[in-house]
């Protein structure tokens, strides 16, 4: 019965915060980062669809934009539930996409923050956690329109249309082209998940377990 659900958000962990410039720095030098770059950071099952951002970065690059894009995660076994994302990549003809692996937990925040614009085009989310942690690190935000993800992001981020690599590219033409947006994106998405605590996540949790105890007791009484 709906009445007897209750949604408890998420949030990110207390190291997503933005990193300052040594770590920003040493980051870039680890993975060998360029200056500007195109971000996603996640799995690679194909309710990911990174095959929809791979076509829309090939067709970004052909309309002449040189901006990197950088997959980070652990690389899959490839099947046909986890397409290997650098056979896609070359697929597409595009030999310069940087595959850095898994990212270890103290790295990460770190990445998020030097990049230029952080992609999430994923269909299917319970809940989303990977745009939170980028926007709690600073991150300018691109997610799919779908499923949990527009709650999650709230006005903080650009939505484009699920599977539609062309209205992804132009998201990220419209995103690369005006820093004064990215700025804003900014700002908003460390606004935005300030929001989620897990402070109110225990806190919700424990009022429903509440809830359920009293209405049990009240029931059996």
């Amino acid at each position: 019965s709906p009445d007897r659900v209750t949604a408890i958000p998420l949030a990110p962990a207390a190291r997503f915060r933005p990193a300052d410039s040594h770590a920003i720095a040493a980051v870039r030098a680890r993975y060998g980062l360029p200056q500007a770059f195109i971000l996603y950071m996640g799995g690679y099952d194909v309710r990911k669809e990174i095959g929809t951002l791979l076509t829309a970065y090939a067709h970004l690059r052909a309309s002449g934009y040189d901006v990197p894009l950088v997959c980070a995660g652990g690389l899959p076994n490839d099947s046909e539930v986890t397409p290997d994302p650098r056979r896609q990549a070359a697929t597409l003809g595009l030999t310069d996409v940087l595959f850095p692996g898994r990212i270890p937990a103290e790295d990460q925040p770190a990445l998020l923050s030097a990049a230029t614009v952080f992609v999430f085009p994923s269909r299917y989310e319970g809940f989303g956690l990977p745009p939170l942690e980028a926007m709690a690190c600073g991150a300018p935000t691109i997610v799919a329109n779908a499923t949990s993800l527009p709650e999650v992001v709230g006005d903080a981020a650009l939505l484009f249309a699920a599977l539609d690599w062309d209205a992804l590219a132009e998201t990220l033409r419209r995103a690369l082209d005006d820093a004064d947006l990215r700025a804003d994106l900014r700002r908003r998405g460390l606004q935005q998940a300030a929001r989620f605590t897990w402070a109110t996540t225990a806190a919700q949790t424990q009022a429903v377990f509440a809830r359920a105890l009293v209405e049990r007791y009240s029931t059996h009484r």
